[in-house]
């Protein structure tokens, strides 16, 4: 239901195992393309200071509750959702080639974060990235997988919350 313009494209997403979504974004950044995504703002960050990590706060300890929350229920239930659109412009690899924390360009200015670029764990892109623009080419053999019959969804998901 995103389509909202007269013979708009329609907008198509592929649900991935998180491991082979970040691939694919590693994949386009090696490339020397930068990465549009969606994600949540609004959790265990720091706009001054320019980081997100799902370790900066300890909820816990301050509220004696138990926060914890998997991305799908956060989703279902509005403790999360997509709030804001943003660039990845780099990954911090370890040995092993499995990400340690992204680089990300934001839109709110250069006197937030450093210099307008953020930090984000990749705990928190687990729990708090939601979607992300890859090219065609960067699908590879994936690119199929458009070619099969949608599901569509209702205009009430929350995958929809970046286009309003």
């Amino acid at each position: 239901m995103l389509g909202n313009i007269v013979d708009g494209r329609d907008v198509c997403y592929l649900n991935l195992p998180m491991s082979e979504f970040k691939e694919l974004i590693i994949q386009q950044l090696k490339a020397g393309q930068l990465v549009w995504f969606g994600s949540d703002v609004g959790k265990c960050g720091s706009r001054e200071e320019g980081l997100w990590d799902t370790g900066s706060f300890d909820y816990e300890l301050l509220t004696g509750l138990d926060l914890e929350i998997n991305k799908k229920d956060g989703l279902d239930y509005w403790f999360s959702a997509m709030n804001h659109a943003m660039v990845i412009s780099g990954v911090s690899l370890d040995e092993n080639g499995a990400p340690i924390r992204w680089k990300i360009e934001n839109s709110w200015g250069d006197e937030k974060g450093n210099k307008g670029y953020y930090v984000c764990s990749d705990s928190w892109f687990d729990q708090y990235v939601y979607q992300a623009v890859v090219s065609r080419g960067t699908l590879g053999d994936k690119v199929s997988l458009l070619d099969q019959k949608p599901i569509v969804l209702n205009p009430w998901d929350p995958m929809g919350s970046l286009a309003d």
